[in-house]
């Protein structure tokens, strides 16, 4: 018998104890929070566009959301597991999980290290953790994606 494919029909139907139904269902969630995670991630990059152009009291927003952000990456990891994602899927939601983690830091190592320059690393890893959110959450929603074979 042929292990169960992830796929995106819904012609899964569940089988004994977490079969392919339970396993698309779980799929289903880790799209849906990917792709709540990737529109929070842009509402955060509105944040800080607006503590930079329009007011400074856009700041003490745009760090408490950031925080609240590192609990996504926590739950794709716990739904990727769940929906027996792909162990490449299950890494690279990892290294999402470790950029994240790695996001306030890029803002206070430099400044403790005297190279402010090297704060511009964290817009460079917003976009980076964006695009990774949106890969992730595009090939588990795939049959036939990088991510589902």
């Amino acid at each position: 018998m042929n292990p169960p494919v992830i796929g995106t029909t819904g012609s899964d139907v569940n089988t004994t104890s977490g079969g392919r139904g339970a396993r698309t269902g779980w799929r289903r969630g880790y799209v849906a929070v990917s792709a709540v995670l990737a529109l929070a991630i842009l509402t955060q990059v509105f944040l800080a566009g607006a503590r930079l152009f329009a007011e400074p009291t856009w700041w003490p927003a745009h760090r408490m959301f950031g925080m609240m952000l590192s609990l996504g990456p926590v739950v794709l990891l716990a739904l990727g597991f769940a929906a027996r994602l792909p162990r490449r899927a299950l890494w690279l939601t990892g290294l999402l999980l470790v950029l994240v983690v790695l996001q306030p830091l890029l803002i206070n190592v430099p400044a403790a290290l005297g190279l402010p320059v090297l704060e511009g690393f964290h817009v460079v890893n917003a976009v980076v953790v964006f695009a990774l959110t949106a890969i992730l959450g595009l090939g588990a929603r795939r049959i036939g994606g990088a991510l589902t074979r």
